[in-house]
């Protein structure tokens, strides 16, 4: 979905140095009048200096003890600095742990007035504080628990290659996208607004340069659809907002958000922001008057009393307003960095996904050969390229994850009618969940306009209306973020590029056969035991011989004619052949069966329950379309024969299957053509809806 229109132009706040009132200069010439150019901390006697130091080592000690502690328990899952393990230097929060309300409720007169170039100038920002903020000086006396959600975008981007040529016969043009800046990316931290929006907080210091701002604030970022670069469909936009996104966390419940803001830096006069804090914080610590350890007493120049605060907190506030005045005592004129707060409106759901999220949206998802080698391709090529080389030791932590889809299947906006490209609903969205079944162990999620806004939620989901006037039509307000969020075109497409990219495949089959417990994976063994099993299995299951059945309807072409003919010649003359014989007899005597079955693809509950089905098959004889494309499932040393493409009796040619399919390692495809030495089986003229030219082949038993 396109954004609103982004300013080309985002740069780091300068304020304008504000006007220093008497009062502050009063202030300044009293902090200032002794001989010394810099305070210092109050001496103490020797015995409560030993004691002041032991003290702070011993609550320093606790205090990190206890961070490690909750950092080991992965209470804060969602908000755990990944940012902190890339090339990026996080900088140190200044926020507290201290006593809170359920709820911290900010008033009107904690915030401020800031320029709109303070912030950001992207118009998609415009509205989303009306130019207010609240000072870290005025946010800390709250002492709210902060937590920083770092944002953070990882991607490869195209060079200036000339397009590869075709691989195989009626292939797209366009290999990748020519419009996206970045071919796929992991981005940490992503939020999307309840007005359909994707953001990324990320500040404008971490991004290599303003031009990389600009482009991203202005082009798609990746290309989403399916694998499949036809039209602009699939292209993502995102938005880049200069600034780290804060969330204040609530006391009692550390999962639950209170409030939301993006935290901005200004250059204000050092003497200001020396007054400012001294009010906040009070003067340094002086020797509590109730005598008890670790309390102190502080006071402001106004003559109001304060709470009392711990010693180290006291005494980092004093070693803050001990350099401040280093710098003002030379040089009056300083110019001081100070962080900001802008408010961020939150949905009353707002939620945040801490597992892996891979976005993306379908082409033909109504066809199984589509779903199968397009999207589950394009989701298995983001886990290579970002996940950790040693993620193969733990597969199920690649299958811990959410698959998100982007698109609504009932759409006709636009050219959201290729999510479906004419094949059934009701298939599309029974292979979108039962799909997304394969590469994870999570609930398949939807981004859907409903209740008046956009949001994440259990697929299938129907949108309202038509949301396009939603957009810029009011102010921020983030309704989701995404710890991990992965997207983008890795052309791992079967269809279209077979080549190059067939182990792809057979990580899918690894991984759909581990989150189906599929045998070897059926239990915990050692790689030597599934090696052992699996050869144990092999050695005396029953052979299976399957034929698909397609449907002769007007909607599938290239069915095979004769599939009880072929069914029954097989079962009478293979149990006779020597061969068989010897593959049915076991070296310890015992006998193994022959199965022949005929099978409707469309009468399994799912695609988890084919794929249990086609682990067991050992020879496929298939039509040339979507079905011929469970050969992905199959084990290693199977077979599958498919027959040619006809237009008519006289002129056949070998199917697109076979030259897709080849490509995989771990099947051997028998071209019924080749098979024939070249000469054009038999086949039925029968029209369909998608092509007038369409033959059905009529498969010669003999062949077999």
């Amino acid at each position: 979905m396109h954004l609103a229109q982004v300013s080309r132009d985002i740069k780091a706040a300068t304020a304008s140095p504000p006007v220093t009132t008497p009062s502050q200069e009063q202030m300044l010439k009293k902090m200032f009048a002794t001989t010394s150019t810099t305070m210092k901390l109050p001496s103490l006697p020797p015995f409560k200096a030993f004691w002041f130091l032991i003290g702070t080592a011993m609550i320093t000690t606790c205090l990190t003890v206890l961070v490690l502690t909750l950092s080991s328990a992965n209470k804060f899952k969602s908000f755990s600095l990944r940012g902190l393990r890339s090339r990026y230097i996080q900088e140190e929060l200044h926020s507290r742990v201290s006593s809170l309300p359920s709820s911290v409720v900010f008033e009107e007169r904690d915030f401020e007035k800031v320029s709109a170039s303070e912030l950001w100038s992207s118009s998609l920002m415009q509205q989303l504080t009306q130019n207010k903020a609240i000072s870290h000086t005025k946010l800390s006396k709250y002492s709210p628990t902060l937590k920083p959600l770092l944002g953070h975008h990882r991607c490869n981007r195209y060079g200036n290659l000339e397009e590869p040529r075709i691989l195989i016969p009626d292939g797209f043009p366009n290999v990748y996208s020519t419009d996206t800046y970045m071919a796929s990316c992991k981005i940490e931290n992503l939020c999307m607004t309840t007005s359909g929006e994707f953001v990324l907080f990320e500040p404008s210091q971490r991004v290599s340069g303003d031009r990389i701002v600009e482009t991203m604030n202005t082009r798609p970022w990746v290309y989403t659809q399916g694998s499949t670069v036809h039209s602009d469909r699939g292209n993502f936009f995102g938005a880049l907002v200069d600034g780290d996104l804060v969330l204040q966390m609530n006391k009692h419940d550390e999962s639950r958000v209170e409030n939301v803001f993006v935290k901005k830096t200004r250059q204000v006069p050092c003497r200001s922001l020396l007054v400012n804090r001294t009010l906040s914080y009070g003067t340094p610590a002086v020797e509590s008057s109730s005598g008890k350890p670790g309390e102190t007493e502080s006071r402001v120049y106004n003559g109001k009393e304060r709470a009392q605060k711990s010693l180290t907190e006291q005494a980092r506030e004093n070693e803050a307003i001990e350099e401040l005045k280093s710098r003002v005592a030379s040089n009056p004129d300083a110019l001081c960095n100070e962080n900001f707060y802008a408010p961020v409106a939150l949905s009353k759901d707002f939620q945040i996904y801490e597992k892996p999220v891979y976005a993306l949206k379908r082409y033909a998802a109504g066809n199984a050969g589509h779903f199968l080698s397009q999207s589950l391709g394009m989701i298995m090529g983001l886990m290579m390229n970002f996940q950790t080389p040693d993620a193969s030791q733990s597969s199920s932590q690649l299958q811990d994850n959410h698959i998100l889809y982007l698109d609504d299947l009932e759409s006709k906006e636009g050219f959201d009618w290729m999510g479906l490209f004419g094949y059934d609903l009701e298939l599309g969205n029974k292979f979108s969940l039962t799909g997304g079944e394969l590469l994870s162990q999570n609930p398949v999620l939807q981004r859907c306009f409903v209740g008046g806004q956009w949001r994440i939620m259990p697929a299938p989901c129907r949108n309202d209306s038509s949301a396009a006037s939603v957009v810029g039509s009011k102010r921020m307000e983030l309704q989701t973020c995404f710890t991990n969020f992965y997207a983008g075109h890795t052309t791992n497409n079967l269809v279209i590029y077979p080549y190059g990219k067939e182990y792809t495949y057979m990580k899918i089959r690894e991984l759909t056969y581990q989150n189906l417990q599929i045998l070897p994976f059926d239990g915990e063994f050692s790689k030597a035991q599934q090696k052992q099993r699996l050869r144990a299995y092999t050695m005396k299951k029953d052979l299976l011989i399957a034929i698909n059945r397609k449907e002769m309807s007007d909607r599938f072409l290239q069915a095979i004619f004769n599939v009880d003919q072929l069914a029954d010649y097989l079962r009478k003359h293979l149990p006779q052949d020597p061969f068989v014989q010897q593959l049915l007899r076991n070296k310890d005597g015992s006998t193994r069966k022959l199965i022949i079955e005929d099978i409707d693809l469309y009468k399994f509950p799912g695609i988890p329950s084919q794929v249990k089905y086609f682990s067991d098959v050992d020879v496929y004889i298939s039509d040339p379309g979507s079905a011929a494309y469970y050969a992905m499932f199959m084990r290693d040393e199977t077979t599958v024969i498919l027959p040619p493409t006809c237009e008519n009796p006289s002129k056949c040619k070998t199917s697109h299957g076979v030259h897709v399919l080849q490509a995989l390692p771990n099947v051997q495809i028998a071209d019924l053509l080749e098979l024939n030495n070249g000469v054009p089986p038999p086949c039925i003229p029968r029209p369909g809806v998608l092509s007038q030219i369409n033959c059905d082949v009529v498969f010669p038993p003999d062949l077999c």
